[in-house]
């Protein structure tokens, strides 16, 4: 799984309240589970791109 990556406490907890508020679009019928997991996955591969992507230092090229 994707999520296993994350060490970073932000992203953790983002990909925590992604999940929950999937969750609750699938209960509330305005999603599939299906697009539900195939969304989660994109946000967790862009999570994990944005954990190893190195913070902007202003002044440097």
């Amino acid at each position: 799984m994707l999520a296993a990556g994350l060490h970073r406490a932000d992203l953790v907890a983002r990909r925590r309240g992604v999940r929950e508020d999937l969750r609750a679009a699938v209960a509330r019928g305005e999603i599939s589970a299906q697009q539900s997991a195939r969304f989660l996955a994109r946000i967790e591969a862009a999570l994990l791109a944005e954990q190893h992507t190195p913070p902007w230092v202003p002044g440097y090229r």
